[in-house]
């Protein structure tokens, strides 16, 4: 035997939902276009990161390239004194 209704008739789904929801404070589901196009957002932020990444990356490469490129003359210099 199941559980006796609230009031005087059995709630539909529905309503049984929208109390359940209410009571722990869930809005509605997120739909698959929303979801779709909060996916698009976050994949164009992660393209616009990567393009960052990938700048810093050549900018420290070339800091390195530099680096290295001094420390080869520095050391032929004190090899030739």
């Amino acid at each position: 035997m199941g559980r006796p209704p609230i009031g005087k008739v059995a709630m539909t789904g529905a309503e049984r939902v929208r109390r359940y929801r209410l009571k722990h404070g869930t809005d509605k589901p997120v739909r698959a276009a929303m979801m779709q196009s909060l996916a698009q957002d976050d994949l164009a932020l992660m393209r616009i990161e990567l393009a960052q990444a990938k700048a810093r990356l050549a900018e420290l490469e070339a800091e390195i390239a530099r680096s290295q490129a001094g420390r080869l003359v520095w050391t032929k210099l004190k090899l030739s004194c």
